[in-house]
């Protein structure tokens, strides 16, 4: 190595740096600089991203050459190569060095380096073409033949006390019967033998299964008998590593996704995704939570997008861009210092995605900040045709599937959201059998996925399917002669996925309440989700709403037409339950509708209400910082009144009723939030009774965005006070 690098020659042609091998076309190399500051037809692009680029082009008469040019554009790179040699000398050294042992590379011919000061500003290394070569990657079907042969090279590589550090399919090429290395940028002689932990490493990428380390360790001549497990741990530590760190690609500027910055907004998005695209959807989409916006242009075409982790994927800013849906869901602030929902489903879409697994594709993640403070956050998706997968496959197929699917992505270091994992969270694509994970935003990424939570998500997705939580909607399903999917759907569609949840905890306590099935009012119905699903279970139900035109719950029952605001024309006591989910805060007297529950309640009847939760611990810092908690904006002109859940104890108490179970929805009370709220409960001097108290003080209750209470109406000999 000494001898090659001393037959070299250093020279500066103006702003360059050179260094020449010996034997190499100087002339033709100093008239090929100047070709790469522009534009050049000569200069055939074989691959790229916007730090790296491999050209190709003609040199000299017989002399085809390879161009690599690395670009530094931001001063944070410049100075991370200015006490170090940059990528192409570290390539240009390693080739060097392999050559002089007798292994087979291309041939370098020059480097060349633009340094300001000592700042890196663009590296170039040439070397020669390698006539009708082919990526080892590219000839999948060829891998296994060339097992052995890496074996050998790589104990060629140890014996020379070379550690590789990035052997895999990518950095081979394939000439003839000829196996090349390339991009040995990483290559490092050590002043010591190679360990043996640093040998398996170098050969972990590419044994994957037991055929594989057999075939590489008969190349490289391996006696130690635990030589092959430690190839098999080491292969999958290096494979979970590596889903790691292609997973933070999302966030960074990388070959597949920009990171912007516009303003109080901070944008990343793929790069098959136009800047201009993206401001018009949020144009568009303005302040709603979810919206669909039809027929945008500017991104990825229609149908499944193109995985932005493939290699090579580098979409151009600008062309002639496709014209597809998009659905835009905007999600709450963030505590300083903690990531945002909208990031976390950012970030956990792409996890699952890198894995294998699909997902409606992540387009573009937009985060307003306010004095380093995510305020608020959209994220725009692909807009797909989806059908549930209950629809199609029944409940009880669907569970299957779902279950298979949910314990491979355990393997892979993912887990739903306890509350979020039922077969709701699950579709399907039209013609496909793959399930979709329809809310990529319930996922969480985590090294390693314990028995507890395996067990919890089991557990929640069995209780969807045999509760009727999940969305089955009676669809009747027919196959068209071309074998496309046609669904005719006779039942109310599922409402957004908060209002679901709320609903799903209301039935929940009255399966809990009472032992068998009655009569139930649910007021207001809505669009009848509640109302099919408690007939399902064996309620009768009266659906009672002021505006029945919504109704979709077809012949399960006929909606009574009614405002609670005035006396209902229905007789006494005749109910044993009633449902009043997301209703109190839109009437105008919440006490006179709590009198008329009680006059139709029979007594010992249940009474499941649920209202915003105003003990919210983000809603108490709201009302501190603005004066009123979100669900009471100025904009939200249908929430009329401010009754809370400590008000609304108080109310039931005083009707009559003894208070038995008080959840949330949702909750958010993980180990920091959990913790606050341990130290925040709700004061004796309440005057609350001590269970309702101690309702009242959970965490899920005080980290809950929506509360949900259970009464039943008492004698009045032993009526709560």
């Amino acid at each position: 190595m000494k001898r090659s690098r001393a037959e070299c020659q250093r020279e500066s042609w103006g702003t360059w740096r050179i260094t020449l091998a010996a034997g190499a076309p100087r002339e033709a190399l100093r008239e090929l600089l100047p070709r790469l500051d522009g534009p050049d037809a000569s200069l055939e692009l074989v691959k790229g991203n916007r730090l790296r680029e491999v050209l190709r082009t003609q040199l000299a008469p017989g002399l085809r050459v390879y161009v690599k040019r690395d670009h530094c554009y931001r001063w944070s790179d410049r100075l991370t190569w200015w006490p170090r040699r940059s990528r192409v000398r570290q390539e240009f050294d390693g080739l060097l060095r392999v050559r002089a042992w007798g292994l087979a590379a291309p041939e370098p011919l020059a480097i060349a380096e633009r340094r300001r000061g000592r700042g890196l500003e663009r590296g170039v290394l040439v070397t020669r073409e390698v006539p009708e070569s082919q990526e080892l990657s590219e000839r999948i079907e060829d891998e296994r033949h060339w097992l052995e042969e890496i074996g050998r090279i790589a104990r060629r590589l140890h014996d020379e006390g070379a550690w590789h550090r990035d052997v895999h399919p990518g950095n081979f090429v394939v000439s003839g019967d000829q196996l090349l290395m390339i991009d040995l940028q990483k290559l490092r002689v050590l002043p010591m033998p190679v360990p043996a932990a640093l040998r398996a490493r170098d050969l972990a990428p590419l044994a994957r299964d037991a055929a594989s380390r057999r075939l590489l360790l008969a190349g490289y001549r391996c006696q130690d008998p635990d030589f092959d497990s430690r190839l098999g741990r080491l292969h999958e530590r290096w494979r979970r590593a590596r889903l790691r760190t292609r997973g933070l690609r999302c966030v960074t500027d990388s070959s597949g996704f920009r990171q912007e910055r516009d303003g109080a907004l901070r944008i990343y998005r793929r790069t098959d995704f136009e800047s201009d695209a993206l401001r018009r959807v949020l144009e568009s989409a303005g302040q709603r939570e979810r919206a669909k916006l039809e027929d945008v242009l500017g991104g990825p075409p229609p149908g499944p997008a193109p995985n932005p982790f493939a290699r090579g994927f580098a979409s151009p800013e600008s062309g002639a861009p496709a014209r597809a849906a998009v659905a835009v869901r905007r999600f709450g602030g963030a505590c300083w210092g903690l990531p945002g929902s909208g990031m976390r489903g950012w970030r956990s879409a792409h996890a699952a995605l890198v894995r294998g697994f699909e997902t409606p594709a992540p387009l573009a993640l937009v985060e307003e900040r306010r004095l380093g403070r995510v305020a608020q956050a959209w994220l725009l998706t692909r807009a797909e045709p989806l059908v549930p997968a209950t629809a199609v496959l029944g409940v009880q197929e669907a569970l299957k599937r779902a279950e298979r699917l949910l314990e491979a992505m355990h393997e892979e270091g993912l887990w739903l959201h306890a509350q979020a994992c039922t077969l709701d969270s699950f579709a399907l694509r039209p013609d496909d059998p793959q399930l979709v994970l329809v809310e990529p935003s319930a996922l969480r990424v985590a090294r390693r996925v314990g028995a507890r939570t395996r067990a919890e998500n089991r557990r929640a997705l069995a209780a969807s399917a045999d509760s009727g939580a999940s969305s089955e909607r009676r669809e009747s399903v027919t196959r068209s002669a071309g074998g496309a999917i046609v669904a005719g759907m006779d039942a109310p569609p599922l409402p957004e996925a908060g209002t679901a949840r709320i609903l799903d905890r209301a039935l929940e306590l009255l399966r809990a309440a009472t032992p068998e099935p009655g009569r139930l009012a649910d007021v207001p119905c809505g669009t009848g989700y509640l109302a099919v699903k408690a007939a399902q279970q064996g309620w009768k139900v009266t659906p009672i709403d002021l505006d029945t035109t919504r109704w979709q719950g077809g012949d399960v029952a006929e909606p009574l037409a009614a405002d609670l605001n005035q006396p209902l024309r229905l007789p006494d006591e005749s109910f044993d339950a009633i449902a009043c989910c997301e209703g109190l805060e839109h009437v105008e007297n919440p006490w006179h509708v709590l009198r008329e529950f009680t006059r139709l309640l029979r007594p010992d009847g249940v009474l499941v209400l649920s209202i915003p939760n105003t003990l919210d611990l983000r809603q108490r810092f709201r009302i501190l910082r603005r004066g009123y908690p979100s669900h009471y904006y100025p904009q939200v002109q249908d929430h009329i009144n401010l009754l809370g859940t400590f008000a609304l104890c108080h109310a039931l108490l005083n009707h009559g009723y003894r208070i038995e179970a008080v959840r949330s929805a949702k909750s958010y009370a993980g180990p920091l939030f959990g913790t606050i709220a341990r130290l925040l409960p709700i004061p004796r001097s309440s005057g609350l009774p001590e269970p309702v108290r101690r309702m009242l003080s959970q965490p899920e209750v005080l980290c809950g965005r929506t509360t949900v209470l259970q009464g039943r109406r008492v004698a009045p000999a032993t009526r709560a006070t």
